[in-house]
Parts: structure tokens; sequence; C-alpha cells
């Protein structure tokens, strides 16, 4: 097999530099999140580099199809133009992929799909093609990113439904149907209660002509809730919006406030409309006493 030595260019204090990559006690190479990658090789006595892309993926594939290059050049062979048409590079197959979810997708699901197909075309390698990907490539995937602590009914779930897309999308035989299906979870809507809400503004809003001061974003919005005697683990951004939504259907107005929240389902809006907590203490609350009173009646 024709030697071609992948090399990573790294900034030193002389300047950049290229350098071998790294690897464990048992041989294996240990590949970098990002940067920029080379292939090196002889030819004719003469010590060749060119550049091989910016991920482990597109740096094995070139590796691969310069040695390709390089036997069928000793054999006196020429590369056929079916063999190439027959491969499907995973690396640039994403790329194809995310080109068609950036120009019809929102941003924040362009950059999902992204950033998790990139992170498998790196935790796949060495494979890659597309077409080697089988099953047990997939399930060690999500097993690797449970490891992590992702929550295997939000996160994970997310993961397998990009992979699943991505594959089906290529037209090949799609590795991810074989894969079970994983339970979608979704976190119930929690609303403040109105008591706890004026607690808290009555310091954001210390006077009646007070401007809503941004500076409580994130932290300063734990700190608010501590001064009035809150419980600051309780008291989140996301959780002022589950509120208003709670609060808007109960009052009446049109589930169509999915527009405004910007679901894509009505289902999700219709999450809100289940009883909140306060609502189910009050209720039980309420059948503990009845339940009282009627075995006070009964007692002789």
């Amino acid at each position: 097999m024709a030697r071609v030595n992948i090399l990573r260019r790294v900034k030193t204090s002389k300047g950049w530099g290229n350098v071998a990559l790294k690897r464990n006690a048992r041989g294996r190479v240990q590949w970098p999140s990002g940067g920029r990658f080379l292939i090196e090789w002889r030819e004719d006595g003469r010590r060749l580099r060119a550049s091989a892309g910016d991920t482990p993926a597109e740096a094995l594939e070139a590796q691969k199809r310069k040695r390709l290059e390089l036997e069928a050049g000793a054999s006196g062979l020429e590369l056929s133009g079916i063999e190439e048409e027959e491969r499907l590079p995973l690396a640039a197959a994403i790329q194809s992929f995310l080109k068609d979810i950036k120009t019809f997708r929102k941003k924040l699901t362009w950059q999902k799909y992204e950033y998790v197909l990139e992170l498998f075309a790196e935790y796949a390698a060495p494979k890659t093609d597309a077409r080697d990907i089988d099953p047990e490539d997939i399930k060690r995937f999500l097993a690797w990113r449970k490891s992590k602590g992702f929550d295997p009914g939000t996160t994970l779930y997310t993961d397998r439904v990009i992979l699943h897309n991505f594959f089906n999308k290529l037209g090949i035989d799609n590795p991810v149907k074989q894969v079970p299906r994983l339970p979608k979870f979704r976190k119930r809507p929690v609303a403040y209660a109105d008591a706890d809400l004026q607690r808290f503004f009555a310091l954001v809003f210390p006077f009646p002509k007070s401007h809503l001061n941004y500076r409580f974003l994130h932290e300063r919005c734990k700190e608010i809730a501590s001064r009035a005697g809150l419980d600051k683990a309780e008291w989140h951004l996301h959780r002022f919006r589950d509120t208003a939504a709670t609060r808007w259907l109960r009052a009446g107005i049109d589930v169509r406030t999915q527009e405004w929240l910007g679901h894509e389902s009505l289902a999700t809006t219709q999450k809100y409309l289940e009883p909140s907590k306060e609502t189910e203490r009050q209720r039980t609350s309420s059948c503990r006493f009845r339940l009282q009173r009627f075995c006070v009646s009964e007692t002789p």
C-alpha cells in the first residue's frame, strides 16, 4: 500500500508548522476536534504535500484518494470515472445536505444540523464513505452522546432524527431505520404564580416610571429572585415565556397564539392548557378538605 501520511497544521512560537497526529498507547490516532490537515507522500524521491481539508473525515478521504492514485500509477493504470461515481464521500455529502437545510430551514435548525452531522463525521472516522456507515455506527454514536450526559428523550431523540433525515436524503439504505426509535420527552411548561411575580417585579420595577433593565438577564434574574425571597433555582427566563403562553390560553385567547410563540405544531401550543402545579395543589387541597368533612359527618 502506498504510504500517505496525514499532518496537522499548527501554530508554534516560531510560526506555522506541520506536525504528525498524536496516537494513544494502543497506537490509535487521537483526532483533534478541528484544524487544518495536510497529506504528505513521496514521488520520484521528492516529498510532496497537499491540503486535506478541515475535518478528520476530509483528511482521511484525501489520504485514501491519494493512495489509490499512487497505486494506480505504480501499476500503470488510471482511475476510472465509474469508480469515482460509485463512491459517496461522507464529508461532501454532509456539506451538500447542509446547503439545502440552510436554504429552507431556520437558522437555529441549520446550526443544529451542522453541529450534529459534522460531529458524527468525526466520530465515524476512519470511515469516510456514507455507504460504509452501518446501524452499529449510529448506535455507538448515540451511546457516546448519552455518556456525555445528554438526555435520550430530548438531545438524543433530535440527533437520531437529524441522522435519519440525512441518510434518507442520500437515497441509499438508511442505517438509522434499524436503530430503535427513542421516545420523545416534552418537558411540561411551568408558570409562575401571581404572588411570586409581584414579589419579583417589585424589584425589577421599583418605581412606576421604571424602564426594563436588560442587565437582569440570566444571572440578574436569579439575583432578583433571591432578593425577593424566592428560590433562585426555579427562576429562568424561559419560564416567563411559559407563563405568558399559559395565561394567554387560559384567558381565552385563540390557540393560534402558536404564531406568536413560533411553534410549528398546534400540539406544541396545546401543552400549555395542561393544569398548572398551583391548580393541582388547589384541587388536591379542596379534595382533601371535602374528604375530611365527609369523614367527620359520617362519624357517629
